[in-house]
């Protein structure tokens, strides 16, 4: 079903302590930037060259080496996974390898809340209109095969986990000012969904963190 988010949300009221990786661009900046604003701990995971903002505390880290994962975790309420590449022309493992040390390091540290950044382009959905199934999702899924296929890996592993897991798999990103206003829809399509705010994204993530709506789910999502 389509859900339509017509108004800013609010924040959850209790702070909590969030763990992001892929911190220093993108939705994982923007959810940083967001949460530290709304008064929440945030600790940012960066791959080098830790940045200062004040009401963040980055560290350096690899999201793949589940020992890490572990120790930085301990004590959170959520982590949220938003690291990407630009490296997509050949094989990758970044998205599978970092699926399984979140799930060995998470299950050592306790933590069970876990959101991850997909792409809704890796999979055909029965409501997607014709255009999509037969012409768009297919030339991208030609065009991006290395990338699609390690997300893809990156979803199975996690579907198989005891996380409380939520796949978000993203249209067409901009980089265009937050807005609260979007198109979700669980275990289908947003048809006709071109695009999504990177700031718009990460405004939905920060509002379901605790929504058990959303646990175990793959939600697509679009302005």
């Amino acid at each position: 079903m389509m859900n339509y988010t017509k108004d800013s949300m609010s924040l959850q009221a209790k702070p909590m302590k969030l763990v992001i990786f892929g911190a220093a661009s993108g939705i994982g900046k923007e959810a940083a930037l967001q949460a530290a604003a709304a008064g929440h701990q945030v600790t940012g995971v960066v791959r080098r060259n830790p940045p200062s903002t004040p009401g963040i505390h980055y560290v350096q880290g690899d999201v793949t080496d589940a020992a890490f994962v572990a120790r930085i975790t301990k004590g959170s309420d959520a982590v949220i996974s938003a690291v990407g590449t630009a490296q997509f022309k050949q094989p990758l493992t970044l998205y599978s390898d970092g699926a399984k040390a979140l799930i060995k390091g998470m299950k050592q540290s306790g933590v069970k809340r876990l959101i991850v950044l997909s792409a809704g382009g890796a999979t055909v959905e029965e409501n997607d209109p014709l255009i999509f199934r037969f012409v768009l999702k297919p030339i991208l899924q030609r065009f991006l095969k290395y990338l699609y296929e390690d997300m893809l890996r990156m979803e199975r592993l996690l579907e198989a986990s005891a996380l409380d897991w939520t796949i978000l798999r993203l249209s067409y990103l901009t980089n265009k000012p937050v807005t609260g206003k979007y198109r979700i829809a669980r275990e289908s399509a947003v048809r006709f969904g071109w695009s999504i705010r990177r700031a718009d994204a990460a405004h939905y993530i920060l509002h379901n963190i605790d929504n058990q709506k959303d646990y175990q789910r793959h939600i697509c999502i679009a302005n």
